[in-house]
């Protein structure tokens, strides 16, 4: 790590919280690379609280007792599987998209904002219906 570049670790003697602060020097919105691969990516689903609550909250609810369960697990997993690639795909498209939309650090400062307000205005509307 270049020398002006900085990460500082510290914890609180008192309350035991932990601090991280950190700065780099560079341009974070600039074309770059990740080592982050379909594997890497994909294995990380394994680990993924909210994939093994939505599966088992699936299972536990749609697949009925007695001599079919399996089968019906079998099927729901299916469906689930067959639903994620069109979402995954187009997820991964709107990510591509956006970094031709969103050019600068500007840009996507207001578009966070605005995202988040959609978020809180759909979870909102669903508590409301």
């Amino acid at each position: 790590m270049a020398a002006h570049n900085w990460i500082d670790l510290s914890q609180d003697a008192d309350t035991g919280i932990e601090t991280l602060r950190a700065h780099f020097e560079g341009h974070a919105y600039d074309p770059h690379g990740h080592d982050s691969y379909l594997t890497g990516a994909a294995s990380l689903q394994l680990i993924n609280p909210k994939t093994w609550i939505t599966a088992l909250a699936v299972a536990s609810v749609f697949a009925g007792n007695g001599a079919e369960h399996q089968s019906q697990v079998v099927y729901l997993s299916l469906v689930f599987f067959l639903v994620s690639l069109p979402c995954l795909g187009i997820w991964a498209l709107l990510g591509a998209g956006s970094s031709r939309v969103f050019t600068s650090p500007r840009a996507i400062t207001r578009f966070n904002p605005c995202m988040a307000l959609l978020l809180l205005s759909a979870t909102w509307l669903s508590v409301m219906v």
